[in-house]
């Protein structure tokens, strides 16, 4: 799936316009204002790993409620071009207590497990490396979402 994946820790403000956003054009109106302060300190890329992240969460071994780290949120975008996906601040903490139980070992079995036709190519180690390097950053920003309270929005095109 192409397209460079964002999670962004939102504010209250941030949340409530966009929560408050009727329509797809609005809604993007409001992400390209969270994009444009492009806030260092609550956003996290995980460029292209965010596929191969979302499909190890949400294989067959990956524990329920692991999916909505990235795609298992509430869509706020209808369209096909965009995913907007909003995870409420008070499913922030499971979703960052479900995350933090992965290790490296951990999430290798899930990440052998991924739907191969899905991910479109092939696994191998510098894949998993690429991967597993995404996604080390992903555990710590969603702690430090849960820790402040705030919600979670992933972003994509595609």
């Amino acid at each position: 799936m192409p397209g460079r994946g964002v999670h962004f820790a939102v504010s209250e403000p941030e949340l409530g316009q966009l929560l408050a956003a009727r329509g797809d054009e609005a809604v993007m109106e409001q992400i390209q204002e969270i994009e444009e302060r492009w806030d260092k300190a609550w956003l996290i890329e995980t460029d292209g790993a965010w596929w191969a992240i979302h499909l190890a969460l949400t294989s067959k071994r990956a524990p329920s409620g692991l999916g909505r780290a990235v795609l298992g949120g509430r869509s706020l975008y209808k369209g096909e071009d965009y995913h907007v996906v909003l995870v409420a601040a008070k499913e922030v903490p499971a979703v960052a207590d479900m995350l933090a139980q992965l290790d490296q070992a951990s999430f290798k079995r899930l990440y052998d497990q991924l739907d191969r036709k899905a991910y479109g190519r092939p696994l191998s180690a510098e894949d998993f490396n690429f991967t597993w390097e995404s996604f080390i950053p992903l555990q710590k920003f969603w702690k430090q979402a849960a820790s402040a309270g705030r919600a979670v929005v992933f972003t994509v095109d595609g």
